[in-house]
Formats: structure tokens, C-alpha cells, sequence
């Protein structure tokens, strides 16, 4: 074969590589528009992307993301303090945006959509937050209103960490149900809520809720990971 016959042929699989990935990116355009039933769901990641990827890929899909942040002091590294700052030996502080939930992304979509599976693959998402319905599991959707009110106590985008736990999400009264731990399947009312500031958050925070059990109302303690709020 001639060499303007290699070229040839390198173009014409160039070209035919280029419509192949217009047209995936049309129909992922068609896939992907707005139906109206969109929700929110509380997924989580196997492993960490860059905020910007992360951005990119939920964008090229037509899915809202929301994740968290949570303005905390960091103490300034040595090699980043001026010769002053070093001599004076006082910690110096500087504010710094990290994931209120670090393993945790809000995703908004339709999930009727035939191409979710393949970005959660691409995302690095291995979960979606399930409830149990009459034994299936089935991804919960969390309402419009509760993201508004985390959106509520964010300031300047982000949330101080000095807010109280108890001011994030769940309010005294509450109804909630457990979906994990002995307890599981069972509901009951938010009775009292940690003090613990966000800065001090951990998996194990706990409040008491007042549950019946074999006809009386008892106080028990249960980890706030374990709970899910109940329809309004």
C-alpha cells in the first residue's frame, strides 16, 4: 500500500472516531434534558475525585450536585509562615473549605434515566442511600425542602464550624425512623440532640429518641448515620 493510501485510511478512521463521538455526545444531550422528576439522592463515592472532574462529569450528564462544604481553621504549615511569623512561634491559622461529608455527594436526577449506572461507574460511586420496602431496597429520594434548609445555614457557601450539630438537619420533635443497627425498621421522636459542633463531627454523634417498645415509651440512644427523616 502507498503512504497516501496509510494516510488516507488514518483519516478516514479519524473521522469516522470523531462521528462516533459527536453522536454519543448528541445523545447523551437527549438522554439527559430535563423530565420534571428529578430528586435528590444522597450517594456515596469509592474513591475521591477532584472537585473540577467531579463538576465536569455531573455537568456532561445534566445532574445537579451538591456537596457540602465546611469552613474549617487549618494551622499554616511551617514552610508557608514568613521568618516573622516562624520567629513569634504562634500557630497561624487560615480558613480552608473541605467536604462536610467526605465520602458523600448529593445527586440530583431522574432515575427512570438508562444511563445512571454508567455515571455512577464513571464517577467512582458505589451506593445510593436505599430504604426498605416491603423487602426491596430502593434508592430514597430526599425532598426538595431538606436541601434548602442545609442551603439555609450555609454562609458565604459554606457552613462555620462552630454551627451545632443540632442545628444541621434534624430538630427536636422530629419523627424519624432507624435503618440500621439493632434497632432497625423502628421509628420514634428526636428527644435530645448532641451539642457536638460540626468541627467535631464523627460517625458515632448520637441523640436520644423516644421510641415504644412492648408498649412503653423508652429513651434510646441511636447514632444520627442511622436515622432517615419520615414524609411529610
Amino acid at each position: 500500500m502507498e503512504l497516501t493510501d496509510l494516510r488516507n485510511s488514518d483519516y478516514a478512521r479519524k473521522a469516522a472516531a470523531d462521528a462516533q463521538q459527536r453522536e454519543n455526545v448528541r445523545q447523551m444531550s437527549i438522554e439527559s434534558r430535563p423530565s420534571g422528576e428529578e430528586r435528590w439522592y444522597l450517594t456515596r463515592e469509592s474513591r475521591r475525585f477532584r472537585e473540577e472532574e467531579s463538576a465536569k462529569l455531573f455537568e456532561a450528564y445534566n445532574v445537579d450536585c451538591y456537596t457540602p462544604k465546611l469552613r474549617r481553621m487549618v494551622q499554616i504549615p511551617q514552610n508557608r509562615l514568613s521568618p516573622r511569623q516562624r520567629r513569634l512561634g504562634i500557630p497561624q491559622r487560615e480558613a480552608k473549605l473541605v467536604p462536610l461529608f467526605p465520602t458523600y455527594r448529593l445527586l440530583r436526577f431522574d432515575l427512570r434515566r438508562d444511563d445512571w449506572r454508567e455515571m455512577f461507574e464513571r464517577a467512582g460511586i458505589h451506593g445510593i442511600i436505599c430504604v426498605d420496602e416491603f423487602g426491596r431496597a430502593l434508592p430514597k429520594p430526599i425532598a426538595q425542602f431538606e436541601i434548602d434548609k442545609l442551603r439555609a445555614k450555609e454562609i458565604d457557601g459554606a457552613f462555620p464550624e462552630t454551627l451545632p450539630m443540632r442545628d444541621l438537619g434534624w430538630e427536636v420533635g422530629e419523627e424519624a425512623r432507624i435503618n440500621d443497627g439493632p434497632y432497625i425498621g423502628y421509628t420514634g421522636t428526636v428527644h435530645i440532640l448532641p451539642e457536638t459542633k460540626l468541627s467535631d463531627l464523627d460517625d458515632e454523634a448520637r441523640c436520644k429518641l423516644a421510641m415504644t417498645i412492648f408498649g412503653r415509651v423508652t429513651l434510646v440512644e441511636i447514632p444520627l448515620r442511622h436515622l432517615e427523616k419520615l414524609e411529610r
